[in-house]
């Protein structure tokens, strides 16, 4: 089995889990993500100790270190900014630490791409999709509309959405791109 084969695999799994459960409940087990990152950092080493011996075994180990770091950065600043839950900030370390800085990013990526394609439809059978676009226009020219002229704007209302089933079809997106180009 390719060794790409096999953290896709993984994060296949970790991901399916992640959104089952946060889908059911919500959250996102803390045995699942500190799990799945635990077992990056093991067969990263291994596989590079394997292949090249230490040399390989602490690249494998900086693989998933740095894969980890990189994917963290963004949503810590979201989840600071109450716009994101730990548990998806978790999951997509987790994610980073298992498939790499590169591949752990293009999965960040496309997971807020999944995000942001499925919010509207959410708005729109909500029945608030008009509204919040209205909003969003109202507050993102707020900063250019002079003070005398400027609406009110009322409290905003917030939507929440389950994240880990977006990280899912990320790392499905990405299995399967890479998939074809091989």
């Amino acid at each position: 089995m390719n060794g790409m084969h096999l953290y896709l695999g993984t994060a296949m799994a970790v991901t399916a889990v992640a959104a089952a459960a946060d889908l059911k409940t919500g959250h996102i087990p803390n045995w699942l993500t500190f799990g799945a990152w635990g077992t990056a950092g093991a067969l990263h080493v291994a596989r590079g100790a394997m292949v090249t011996g230490w040399s390989g075994a602490a690249t494998g180990a900086l693989t998933a270190l740095a894969g980890s770091l990189v994917c963290l950065v963004l949503p810590a600043f979201l989840h600071r900014a109450s716009g994101m839950g730990g548990g998806d900030v978790k999951l997509l370390a987790a994610v980073g630490a298992l498939l790499g800085p590169v591949l752990g990013m293009q999965v960040q990526l496309f997971s807020f791409i999944a995000a942001l394609l499925y919010v509207p439809a959410k708005l729109a059978y909500a029945g608030t999709l008009f509204q919040t676009v209205k909003r969003t226009a109202a507050l993102v020219a707020y900063p250019f509309v002079a003070k005398e002229r400027r609406i009110e704007l009322k409290e905003a209302t917030r939507i929440s959405i389950r994240f880990a089933p977006a990280v899912f079809v990320a790392v499905a997106a990405t299995a399967f791109s890479l998939l074809r180009m091989s």
